[in-house]
């Protein structure tokens, strides 16, 4: 990942890996090097297999140049015996204080993130939360921030997502200074609506923190509107193009990487080389030197 250009972020839908059903055509490593963050996007319908030939897949995006991330919701950060498909069992409750969300963060890397090349988190905060909830997800936000930014380990990265679904959350405010980014989905938002999201967000952090998204057209999904065939004309083409008032975005994200190219209605898994994540983030970099 090149410091100081955007960034071009992919969220993998982890149950359309090859290695998760011999009927999707693609697998994890396949997405280019334009991508610089490759993000790990599981469900319940996520096999064994993937997991067992992730460290692989991993290691090939390393090479080439890729930084890889787990997606988690914030539930994770909540509640007393959180437990996902994948688990064998749930995490252990915690205490509300110091020790109990040092104790929750650590599990939880020790759970999602301990595999080697996964170096950080994006945190799905998928529905709202009470005071009491935006308290305890705090509290181990924090934590999970002070064993992901500890230079000793290499460094990690701990990134805010906003669901399209949601309103701004009062828990940002909280854990904006332990964030290094914000993705927040835009699917379909007019660029006003970009605009005001990002004025939610633009007292707690600088404009390259801010990266909005789009989506792919999910196989029987929403019809977001955002890209469909070519780029050019597009809204993910427009969201390239916009930029927060008082600066310059930190770059952009695509939801189901794995749809790169299918246009909308069509429902079939389909092999993609990926040409359009390659157009944006080639974009995207011209957008930035002009």
């Amino acid at each position: 990942m090149n410091k100081g250009q955007p960034i071009l972020a992919a969220y993998y839908r982890s149950w359309r890996d090859k290695f998760s059903n011999s009927a999707n055509p693609n697998y994890f490593s396949d997405l280019p090097p334009a991508v610089d963050i490759a993000i790990i996007f599981p469900n319940d319908e996520v096999q064994p297999a993937f997991w067992a030939h992730l460290p692989a897949e991993v290691d090939t995006l390393i090479a080439k140049g890729t930084t890889v991330l787990r997606t988690l919701f914030v539930d994770a950060l909540l509640q007393p015996h959180f437990q996902l498909a994948e688990d064998a069992a749930p995490l252990l409750p915690f205490t509300e204080n110091d020790a109990g969300y040092a104790a929750r963060a650590q599990e939880i890397l020790t759970r999602y993130a301990a595999l080697p090349g996964i170096t950080g988190l994006v945190i799905d905060v998928d529905h709202p939360l009470s005071a009491s909830e935006v308290h305890r997800a705090a509290g181990v936000w924090r934590a999970l921030a002070a064993r992901l930014h500890d230079q000793k380990t290499g460094g990690g990265m701990l990134v805010f997502d906003h669901d399209i679904l949601t309103d701004f959350s009062p828990l940002f405010p909280a854990v904006a200074p332990f964030t290094d980014y914000v993705f927040v989905d835009c699917y379909g938002l007019s660029l006003a609506d970009v605009e005001r999201r990002w004025a939610d967000y633009a007292p707690y952090i600088a404009p390259q923190q801010f990266i909005p998204g789009f989506s792919f057209y999910e196989e029987r999904g929403e019809y977001w509107h955002d890209i469909s065939g070519q780029l050019a004309g597009s809204h993910a083409a427009d969201l390239i193009k916009w930029q927060p008032m008082g600066g310059t975005k930190g770059g952009l994200f695509a939801y189901a990487a794995d749809r790169d190219g299918i246009t909308e209605g069509n429902d079939t898994l389909q092999y993609t080389d990926f040409n359009q994540l390659k157009s944006v983030k080639s974009l995207l970099l011209q957008n930035t030197q002009q």
